[in-house]
């Protein structure tokens, strides 16, 4: 009876190590902002806004970049306030 191959542990580790990569990821604001269905001009705003909670943004070369795990909490908590308002 033939087995087949187990990836080797080396494959698993590259794989888990790039989707973690993916999670991780920075992402810059104009893409942000189309991402959120928002102008650039309201994500200002909504950085601005203490009271939303939004994530910081980091600048390079004075262009802002957002975190994806920050991101993704933040819409997550967002929802969750939203859901329990109505």
């Amino acid at each position: 009876m033939d087995s087949l191959p187990t990836p080797s542990s080396g494959h698993a580790d590259a794989v888990l190590a790039s989707r973690k990569a993916a999670r991780c990821a920075w992402v810059p604001a104009p893409a942000l902002a189309i991402e959120l269905g928002i102008c650039q001009r309201t994500l200002d705003r909504w950085i601005r806004d203490e009271a939303l909670g939004f994530p910081e943004p980091r600048y390079v070369n004075k262009r802002k970049y957002f975190e994806r795990d920050a991101i993704d909490t933040w819409k997550t908590s967002t929802a969750v306030k939203a859901a329990g308002a109505r």
